[in-house]
């Protein structure tokens, strides 16, 4: 077998050249030992391709079937590796080792979420340990019905064979199951049982040991790693709770072999110092990053601790023996701290609300009582005998108003008709004025017209004969005495000659 490097783009092209995908290995390869003409452009670098049986070795041996140092695998003209090309060489000595392909190992079953379903609809994730190491499996979904015989449970001790994988991209290793077959229970677990059993006999379980949990605390201790990301979470929450609260921390291992009594002292330390609550926890893991947590002398010490005492270790599924010893378990740090400090700012904010609600509801009151007082001093004002004879002093000045509008009206309407009429009167007398003295003018004219004396003025004069009108000239005679009367004065004339005219 010649691994190969073939790109995404490329698989099509090197299908027809007899190359195969290794689905488990996530890797390419040509299935004969010698690698055809046209697949040596996707051979890999340090690859060499094995000749006739027994007289070449496989790639990277050298013909010895011993590995060659990895330097002696680079081109001359380079003198390190890339980390892509380092991880190529440590999986292409996986591959080319049979033991890895095919092997049986014996362990204990830990760190497998028993909430994903086993009936092949979901990979199955889980690690295989001894009291030495620990190593993580894998089972495809695909697989599953066929491997399993018995659902797989924590602390179970299995038999399983499979093969080794390495992920370059990750540069891990991970065991590939293809069969488990159970052994009966892990040592580990069985001395986990063990102990509980008898820390329960011991009564350190009971629930009559359990101490309340300060409602109002003014000092919280905390047992935790001081750069984890319990101590954040805790120290965010608490600030946010109650600023006032004094947090103590006692730095620990939360892991490991020193773990246990690190933290056995760190209780015995701040039980000791008095505060009011003690936390006790770290931000979850793997169950063997929890054994400190059940170990019997950190069981003993919360149990013993005069102070109550709150476990945080792990989730919702993760349970350590501290859980059943401790006054009060939740599953994380975050909800620790909510349980150990009370929530002073909303309770706080809430008082502000509670407090202006009252202002406003006795403002209101008062405000209510003001308006009716003001009522009643406006009904009881109305009948009071100065607002009475204001009243009474108000409608005679009225009724006095009315009555002297109401003359006034009257004597205004009056005098506007002895005006209207005396007027209408005085026209009428001028207009007979005027008719009677434009009718007396008329007869002055015309009688002016008709007066003897009135033409006189313009060269007329008026002829008498012994004081009587001559009119015709048969009336005088030559040697006739007449007299001419003129506007300023009378003639005296005598008549020479008459001569008369008649009219045909």
């Amino acid at each position: 077998m010649i691994r190969l490097n073939v790109p995404y783009a490329e698989k099509d092209e090197v299908k027809k050249y007899g190359a195969r995908w290794n689905a488990g290995g996530k890797f390419w390869f040509y299935p004969g030992d010698t690698l055809p003409e046209e697949l040596k452009r996707w051979a890999l670098k340090g690859e060499m391709p094995a000749g006739a049986a027994g007289t070449a070795g496989t790639a990277g041996t050298a013909g010895t079937g011993q590995p060659l140092p990895l330097m002696e695998l680079l081109p001359e003209q380079e003198s390190f590796l890339t980390v892509s090309q380092l991880s190529e060489l440590i999986r292409d000595r996986y591959y080319r080792d049979p033991v890895l392909h095919a092997f049986t190992v014996r362990g204990e079953v830990t760190n497998l979420n028993e909430k994903i379903p086993q009936d092949g609809s979901a990979h199955l994730y889980f690690s295989l340990k001894d009291p030495d190491a620990l190593v993580s499996c894998i089972l495809w979904k695909d697989e599953v019905k066929n491997a399993l015989a018995a659902p797989l449970k924590n602390g179970q001790m299995v038999s399983l064979k499979g093969a080794l994988d390495y992920f370059p991209g990750q540069g891990r290793t991970q065991v590939r199951a293809e069969r488990i077959a159970e052994l009966g229970a892990g040592g580990a677990s069985l001395a986990l049982l063990q102990l509980h059993k008898k820390l329960e006999r011991e009564g350190l379980f009971s629930p009559e040991w359990k101490k309340p949990i300060p409602g109002h605390p003014r000092a919280v201790g905390i047992v935790t790693s001081r750069s984890g990301q319990a101590i954040q979470d805790i120290c965010k929450i608490a600030a946010r709770r109650d600023p006032f609260v004094q947090l103590v921390l006692y730095p620990v291992t939360v892991q490991g072999k020193n773990a246990a009594a690190s933290i056995v002292k760190g209780i015995r330390v701040l039980d000791a110092y008095g505060v009011d609550t003690i936390i006790v926890g770290r931000g979850g893991g793997s169950e063997e990053e929890l054994n400190a947590y059940n170990d019997e002398a950190v069981v003993r010490a919360v149990f013993a601790a005069r102070t109550p005492v709150i476990s945080a270790v792990g989730h919702a599924g993760n349970w350590t023996l501290i859980d059943f010893a401790a006054d009060k378990r939740v599953a994380t740090p975050s909800e620790a701290a909510e349980e150990a400090v009370p929530d002073v700012m909303t309770e706080r904010r809430r008082l502000q609300s509670l407090t202006r609600e009252l202002s406003s509801l006795f403002r209101n009151q008062l405000l209510q009582k003001k308006r009716r007082l003001d009522v009643q001093r406006t009904a009881l004002e109305t009948w009071h005998p100065r607002r009475l004879l204001e009243k009474r002093k108000t409608r005679y000045d009225y009724l006095r108003e009315k009555m002297t509008a109401a003359v006034q009206a009257v004597l205004q309407r009056e005098v506007t008709r002895y005006q209207q009429q005396t007027s209408a009167l005085n026209a009428g007398i001028r207009a007979v004025y005027e008719r009677k003295k434009h009718r007396f003018e008329l007869n002055v004219a015309r009688l002016h017209g008709l007066s003897p004396t009135a033409k006189l003025v313009k060269g007329f004069g008026y002829i008498s004969l012994a004081g009587v009108p001559l009119t015709s000239t048969a009336q005088a005679k030559p040697g006739d005495l007449i007299t001419v009367r003129i506007h300023d004065g009378e003639l005296e004339a005598g008549v020479t000659k008459v001569r008369r005219e008649t009219n045909e």
